[in-house]
């Protein structure tokens, strides 16, 4: 099989799960989010069909065949942080999704979401949805540190496969679908390190634990600009820094007080780690072809 295998997005918010598609070699088809913000960012960085529309009124018809149907549906009817409303929430999307799903049927469906769902039976819900249209389902609780980062962020990672289902026929040319040739695509390789190892206590720790080095950003003087060490904008003290990931300072990250900090926030809030995503279409790529 010559063809690139291909990708529908719902929730997809800023595309994280595109990225990590574009990443594995996959094709994004068409991308939903009700967000115009977010849909905004999903054109100026992708280049195939983004659907600016609540998910409910998605008719499934309107979309074409794919071969992976991932997304995250909304996490806050079961986030710790919440309310703990499970499927009396309005946000609970999980059956938007599913009507999808069972429309369009793909080889393999992609679901990430926050452990509070193992505990409020969301994740069961899903299984039983899934599995009764002939799917078989794998939960995974994986962490983003698993993959690199510097903190946990426990996330449910949900799979389901059927064997059976034959390998979507979605266009695969036209300028619809075709990736920009401007917009570069960038291999998750080389992880880019923003610690100041010289002026950080646990230093060394992070060394043992996450294989972490003094990356050439820092070295160059560049980590200015995060809010690392001496800034134009002013020294920042050490103990103020909440991450080592660009954005993510305590307080106002820096270049986040502009008229789009809060959407900008919330992006990223719900966001997925890409690089977990891209693990699991690799492995998925595998198994289709």
């Amino acid at each position: 099989m010559n063809r690139r295998l291909t990708v529908g997005g719902l929730f997809s918010g800023d595309g994280g799960f595109e990225l990590a598609a574009q990443w594995a070699g996959l094709t994004p088809v068409w991308s939903n989010d009700f967000n115009k913000h977010c849909c905004a960012k999903l054109r100026r960085n992708f280049g195939h069909r983004i659907i600016e529309k609540d998910i409910n009124e998605i008719d499934p018809n309107e979309l074409e065949s794919v071969d992976i149907i991932c997304g995250g549906d909304p996490c806050q009817p079961s986030s710790l942080a919440g309310l703990g409303k499970g499927t009396e929430d309005h946000r609970y999307n999980w059956p938007a999704k599913f009507r999808i799903v069972r429309a369009l049927h793909p080889s393999f469906v992609l679901n990430e979401n926050v452990v509070g769902t193992i505990t409020n039976g969301i994740l069961d819900r899903k299984i039983d949805d899934l599995e009764s249209e002939g799917y078989t389902c794998q939960a995974y609780t994986i962490p983003a540190e698993a993959v690199g980062a510097l903190h946990r962020r426990d996330r449910v990672w949900l799979v389901a496969y059927d064997p059976n289902r034959k390998l979507s026929e979605a266009r695969q040319s036209g300028e619809k679908n075709k990736h920009s040739p401007s917009k570069e695509v960038r291999q998750p390789i080389e992880p880019v390190d923003l610690w100041p190892f010289d002026t950080y206590p646990d230093s060394q720790r992070l060394h043992q634990q996450h294989n972490a080095t003094q990356s050439k950003v820092l070295s160059e003087g560049v980590s200015r600009y995060f809010g690392f060490g001496p800034s134009a904008h002013g020294n920042i003290s050490r103990d103020i820094i909440e991450s080592g990931i660009i954005r993510m300072l305590n307080g106002l990250p820096e270049g986040m007080d502009y008229a789009d900090r809060n959407n900008r926030i919330a992006e990223m809030g719900n966001a997925i780690v890409p690089q977990l995503a891209y693990e699991f279409f690799l492995w998925m790529k595998s198994i289709l072809k």
